[in-house]
């Protein structure tokens, strides 16, 4: 099937999902796009800015329209979904969702007992923004797009999905499941958990009317920008890939137990070889997002 002939039906209207619709009709990359929102605001909302060509009366009314499922709702909304959905899908359709955790979603499909068209998927991609209103036609450019399909899926959806993803002005990166919800535990899930002791720390520690919040400039900012992401998303996250985390955290652990020997035995030589690394593996991810 040639993407200009694919019909997609896109679930949850936030900020991915409202992004993908958006470059999807706007660009006129695919021949329909049909949206649904638990919100019923959000869904004519996003057909008054077209960011979808007609809405969907329920997720059963989309899916009867549709070639290719686009899951884009929070992680627990998607995991409770996924039975509903795989049922009345067709084995001509297939779903991508884009959950950001991938093994225990395709355990979940596989637990469906049936043969169906699933890839999970993760675009590294999103912000501390939440909502239709954080949708934007270029949300994907240069990103990374994290694709695991299941056994199940024909290679023809997969060819599909990617040359979905690369349109979207991303690049599709296909990855063991596992491997994945390991590595974004470090990358993504344990900054969230940093930003959030950081800033609890802080604000339990200020009994200065608001001096130390006086002194959060731009490092401080940075580190803890993430805390300003919806509660509920980040609370999906980490209890969607709790054991993942916890192994990353007790990596973290001891590393600060290093850091904070080698200052306690004023250790300069330990510390700037920690220091100096650090920046170079910075420097590596700035010249690889930059390419």
């Amino acid at each position: 099937m040639k993407l200009e002939q694919l019909k997609v039906f896109i679930i949850g209207l936030g900020q991915i999902g409202g992004s993908i619709a958006k470059t999807l009709t706007g660009k006129n990359l695919v021949a329909n796009v049909c949206g649904y929102d638990s919100d019923k605001s959000i869904t004519q909302l996003a057909e008054k800015h077209r960011y979808i060509h007609n809405p969907a009366e329920s997720i059963a009314d989309g899916l009867s329209q549709a070639d290719l499922i686009i899951l884009a709702t929070p992680l627990r909304t998607t995991i409770r979904l996924i039975p509903e959905i795989v049922e009345q899908t067709k084995t001509n359709q297939a779903i991508l969702d884009v959950a950001g955790i991938q093994a225990g979603i395709l355990n979940i499909v596989s637990m469906q007992n049936c043969s169906v068209n699933y890839i999970s998927g993760h675009p590294i991609a999103g912000s501390e923004k939440t909502g239709l209103e954080a949708a934007t036609m270029d949300k994907f450019k240069k990103s990374t797009f994290f694709l695991s399909p299941a056994d199940t899926t024909k290679r023809e959806w997969i060819g599909i999905v990617r040359e979905l993803i690369l349109v979207l002005g991303a690049k599709p990166v296909l990855i063991d499941p596992r491997k994945h919800d390991s590595l974004i535990s470090r990358t993504s899930n344990l900054p969230y958990l940093l930003a959030i002791a950081l800033m609890n720390l802080v604000s339990r520690g200020d009994n200065s009317n608001g001096k130390i919040r006086q002194m959060a400039g731009g490092s401080f900012r940075s580190a803890t920008r993430v805390a300003l992401s919806s509660p509920d998303l980040t609370l999906d996250m980490f209890l969607s890939n709790g054991d993942c985390i916890l192994n990353a955290l007790k990596d973290f652990q001891t590393e600060l137990s290093a850091i904070s020997e080698s200052i306690s035995n004023r250790d300069e030589s330990s510390l700037r070889e920690r220091i100096i690394l650090a920046k170079q593996h910075r420097e590596i991810i700035d010249r690889i997002q930059d390419e």
